[in-house]
């Protein structure tokens, strides 16, 4: 991003959402507080990537397919599967664009099987077995996660006063951001719709700062980036806040 001219937005997406958006000529970064639901804590049935998380959910005709870690029998739901089920969910319209999730008699009888209640919450199962599902909280959660992200990018966007169409590339890093779905990310308006196709996935970038910084060269360099840096305040701004209530919803 320093060392280039082009326009990139580079987000760390996890209980903190870092980020920052710029280019050669000037980075502005933020930091926003989503909270660990795509870490999977806080989820009725959240787990970490181990085996049995529910790692991916796409649509198959009229129903869900799930895969999991290691193949093994599904015991919960890790952030990449969470994503996918409300994004799969959405389409599916289970939950509306308020995030409310739909009875069973709101639904056509295809669907209407996968929603009913576990410890008093509404629940939709995501297999046929109804081994893992998720709640209204749940979904709520992933609302609250994912407005403090778009939230931030939002706010980074006017900052610079760009639009979605200035940016040539979305550098994705973060445990969880390595390993969720572009498409998914922009249904439920984590990241926004124009941007989805500019995805490149990082992997732990942090981890690869921090390897770097333990040589000269590598410290030197980090320096270099961190003082072309400006930040932005999020707590005490006004734009933030009317962001934050405008990505609440999923609206497409």
């Amino acid at each position: 991003m320093a060392a280039s001219p082009a326009l990139q937005l580079y987000l760390d997406v996890g209980t903190n959402g870092e980020m920052a958006l710029g280019n050669s000529e000037r980075i502005v970064c933020c930091a926003t507080a989503a909270g660990p639901a795509f870490e999977g804590a806080g989820i009725t049935l959240g787990m970490p990537a181990l085996s049995g998380a529910v790692s991916a959910v796409a649509l198959e005709g009229d129903g869900l397919a799930i895969a999991t870690v290691g193949g093994a029998e599904p015991v919960g739901i890790c952030g990449s599967g969470l994503l996918d089920a409300v994004a799969c969910l959405l389409e599916l319209g289970i939950v509306d664009e308020t995030g409310r999730l739909l009875e069973a008699g709101e639904v056509g009888p295809r669907l209407a099987w996968r929603l009913g209640t576990e410890q008093e919450q509404r629940v939709c199962y995501l297999d046929a077995e109804k081994r893992v599902y998720l709640t209204q909280g749940d979904v709520r959660g992933v609302q609250l996660a994912k407005a403090a992200i778009r939230a931030g990018i939002d706010t980074l966007m006017d900052e610079m006063h760009v639009s979605y169409d200035d940016v040539r590339r979305v550098a994705l890093a973060g445990g969880f951001g390595a390993h969720l779905s572009a498409a998914s990310a922009a249904r439920i308006g984590l990241v926004p719709a124009a941007l989805e196709h500019k995805v490149d996935l990082l992997g732990n970038a942090a981890g690869k700062g921090a390897a770097a910084a333990l040589f000269p060269e590598g410290r030197a360099a980090l320096e270099s980036v961190a003082a072309s840096c400006s930040h932005v305040e999020l707590s005490t701004s006004a734009a933030f806040a009317a962001h934050y209530l405008d990505a609440m919803g999923f609206e497409p």
